[in-house]
């Protein structure tokens, strides 16, 4: 830290002149330049960015200017006062200031390529649109007949899903009577209804929302893909009525379709639904084997089947049930068929004789 050699006191150092300033004898500090007449150290004036004695107060010329007397330069470029001299360094310091601060935002101001890109171009007032997501899931047979449906319907709301399911059905029993298959869309008020044909099935789905979800129809056609390779009978014969036939659709429907485009909260749990089919799995193929026990009994009673068919059939049988305590469905219902096999060829063997 620099003192003052008049006063002892610490010294200022000026950033904009890059000097030291001693603010009790109102001096900078003492430059090499010495004054040509006392020999004493010169202070530079920014202002008149001259070089001036306090002690002959007045400003010191070089040489090659001095071509005036010493009186006239002491007259020209003497300072009234030192308060003068004060203000005229405060006015050039806020004259310099003044002109940083105007070309600070002169800068700021020029437009850059990437201002100039933005100003140039408007871009359009975008609104966002809700999320479509459908509110119900139609299987429908080829007559009209509902197979399965996904989806709330009590209250106002299921009243509403009813009427759609009526102006379905009845779109889909004109449709398959014509060999183009109809439209592929319905609207039914501000609602819209996507339809997907399949092997003697429909399959909709009603649409909240202003547009379809993107990759709605793709994953429809590929659930009634999968309905076809599952339920080869379709493909043979025609449907009787009973909806155990098509047990199992349900889950088909809610994994591949409905989870990805209903609401979260409408989702549904896929291991719940392979659960309560395997249950009513199970309660079906117990009810088929307790059937054909009686009907073995009755086909015995009756001399219609010989006493070693029936132990074979009735051994078949049993072999079932106990894959049926194992939840080993698949095997349980391959014994069942043989049991079938036996009592249906030695029925008929029975009557031909």
């Amino acid at each position: 830290m620099y003192t003052c050699k008049q006063c002892g006191q610490y010294l200022t150092y000026v950033y904009q002149y890059s000097r030291w300033y001693c603010p009790y004898c109102r001096r900078y500090l003492e430059e090499s330049r010495k004054c040509s007449t006392c020999q004493r150290p010169l202070t530079y004036i920014p202002v008149y960015q001259k070089w001036f004695c306090y002690a002959c107060y007045k400003y010191d010329e070089p040489k090659s200017a001095q071509t005036v007397t010493s009186q006239t330069a002491k007259t020209e470029t003497k300072p009234e006062t030192k308060q003068e001299i004060k203000a005229s360094v405060e006015a050039q310091a806020s004259s310099q200031a003044t002109q940083a601060n105007s070309l600070t935002n002169t800068q700021n101001n020029l437009p850059t390529s990437s201002t100039e890109k933005k100003e140039s171009k408007k871009y359009p007032t975008i609104v966002s649109k809700e999320k479509s997501y459908i509110q119900a899931l139609f299987l429908i047979y080829q007559d009209g007949r509902l197979i399965e449906r996904l989806g709330k319907f009590g209250g106002s709301e299921g009243d509403i899903l009813s009427s759609m399911l009526t102006a379905v059905q009845d779109f889909v029993k004109e449709s398959f009577q014509t060999q183009g298959g109809g439209l592929s869309s319905l609207q039914y008020g501000k609602t819209s209804i996507a339809l997907e044909r399949g092997v003697h099935i429909y399959l909709a789905a009603v649409i909240v929302g202003d547009d379809e979800p993107a990759e709605l129809r793709r994953d429809m056609r590929k659930s009634l893909i999968t309905i076809r390779e599952q339920y080869p009978w379709l493909l043979k014969t025609k449907w009787d009525g009973d909806l155990d036939k098509f047990m199992g659709t349900k889950r088909i429907l809610a994994e591949q379709v409905w989870n990805k485009y209903c609401q979260e909260t409408e989702q549904m749990d896929i291991k719940t639904l392979e659960k309560s089919q395997k249950e009513k799995g199970i309660e079906e193929i117990k009810s088929r084997a307790d059937a054909l026990i009686a009907r073995l009994q009755n086909a015995k009673n009756s001399g219609q089947i010989s006493q070693l068919a029936y132990e074979d059939a009735e051994g078949f049988v049993n072999m079932a049930r106990r894959y049926i305590d194992s939840n080993n469905i698949a095997t349980a219902e391959e014994y069942l068929q043989k049991a079938e096999t036996t009592l249906s060829e030695h029925t008929n063997k029975k009557q031909l004789t």
